[in-house]
């Protein structure tokens, strides 16, 4: 959501392409809670899951501070997603030859590019399936990975720099346009509700998105 533009930019890309002056915090003081000394942050990211941490990551690289919001208190212990497409990597690989990291912990295609079909563990075996099969994954120079979510998150979290502040046990429960100048998002802590205010606000919480 961008207040200035009423939501009809990507705020996503708007944010990377005028990264510069028009992304500083904006002159007016208002209050926005324990993360920013009370001025309009620039840039607010609600999720701080693969999404929400690569882009924090991205804007790092364009001099662009960030608040990242994340409802859960720590990170994740459970895999969940594992599969990580070329496209991605070609991201990843913009980012410190992340992609190079995953390769070098993530196993061999050639040990996990086949679904196996059979009747029980030690059963009989009754299909193989190659599932990229025909996909030209040789076309890029970033070639897909078996990385699971859990471990994949602390590595983007140490590329996401000094610029950006992760919050966690942060949960947004509202987004209000106020103005021309700023967004407001009410989160919820363990200490009760607060405010705070943004230019660009990136919805990065899933499917569920507030």
């Amino acid at each position: 959501i961008n207040a200035e533009y009423g939501g009809t930019r990507d705020p996503v890309m708007h944010a990377l392409w005028h990264a510069g002056s028009a992304l500083r915090p904006a002159g007016s003081r208002v209050l926005c809670g324990s993360c920013g000394g009370g001025t309009v942050h620039p840039v607010t990211i609600v999720g701080a899951g693969p999404v929400g941490l690569t882009l924090a990551g991205l804007l790092h690289q364009y001099g662009v501070r960030t608040v990242v919001l994340e409802r859960s208190d720590t990170l994740t212990a459970h895999p969940q997603a594992h599969f990580i497409n070329s496209r991605t990597m070609e991201i990843f690989r913009t980012m410190d030859q992340l992609d190079a990291e995953l390769h070098a912990a993530s196993g061999p295609l050639a040990e996990w590019r086949n679904f196996v079909y059979c009747s029980s563990a030690l059963g009989t075996h009754m299909a193989t399936d190659d599932h990229f099969a025909g996909q030209g994954l040789a076309a890029s120079p970033s070639g897909v990975a078996h990385f699971p979510q859990h471990r994949l998150l602390p590595l983007l979290r140490r590329r996401v720099g000094d610029l950006a502040t992760l919050r966690y046990g942060t949960e947004c429960v509202g987004v209000s346009i106020d103005s021309a100048e700023h967004v407001s998002l009410t989160v919820r802590t363990a200490n009760g509700l607060e405010e705070v205010q943004s230019r660009f606000v990136v919805a990065a919480d899933g499917a569920g998105s507030t």
